[in-house]
């Protein structure tokens, strides 16, 4: 399947008015939660030698400006919680044989209805990710602030509001729903 192919089974799932609402360009917006970045230092995981590898991609911030303005001199100001942003692409070409058939179109709808809970689906931004993303919510990791400013990065835009409430529902959807067990009201360690 396409990236384009990709896109219109997803893009059927949502309102006509989602991607022209989803982003600003993010010059009017402070380094922190709802903007995206290129060619950002962060870490993947390689299963085949246990390690954690570096890689330069698009990422999503996470952490609220507040928290990593500069400007304010405090400790623990200077790393942030971001999470890497796949290309759409390169997600359908990661698991197209092991969704064969009928359940990679499947899973796709399932994307574009928000029915994927640790994937949010972003839209298309021109010339950077042409057939949209998605941020992969187990993948939150973070960087030093200093790797925003590094040579070779670029600040790419921002989300609206509409796309900030976009990712923070997919965001509480993930982190915050009830757990599947049941927990004791009181602790059975006797000390």
């Amino acid at each position: 399947m396409e990236g384009q192919d990709a896109y219109n089974r997803i893009a059927k799932q949502l309102t006509p008015d989602f991607v022209g609402r989803f982003y600003s360009s993010g010059t009017n917006v402070g380094l922190g939660k709802g903007v995206i970045f290129d060619a950002i230092r962060c870490p993947v995981y390689d299963p085949l030698t246990e390690t954690f590898l570096t890689v330069e991609s698009l990422i999503y911030v996470l952490t609220h400006e507040c928290d990593v303005e500069s400007e304010n001199e405090r400790v623990f100001n200077e790393e942030l919680l971001i999470c890497p942003i796949l290309r759409l692409e390169d997600l359908v070409e990661t698991y197209e044989d092991e969704l064969a058939g009928e359940l990679l179109p499947s899973f796709l709808s399932n994307l574009g209805k928000r029915n994927v809970s640790r994937l949010v689906f972003l839209p298309p931004i021109a010339d950077v990710m042409n057939f949209g993303g998605v941020l992969y919510l187990n993948q939150i990791t973070h960087t030093h602030a200093d790797a925003l400013q590094r040579e070779g990065t670029a600040r790419v835009c921002a989300v609206t509001a509409f796309g900030l409430q976009h990712v923070e529902f997919g965001l509480e959807n993930h982190l915050l729903r009830p757990k599947a067990d049941r927990l004791a009201f009181a602790s059975a360690l006797v000390g």
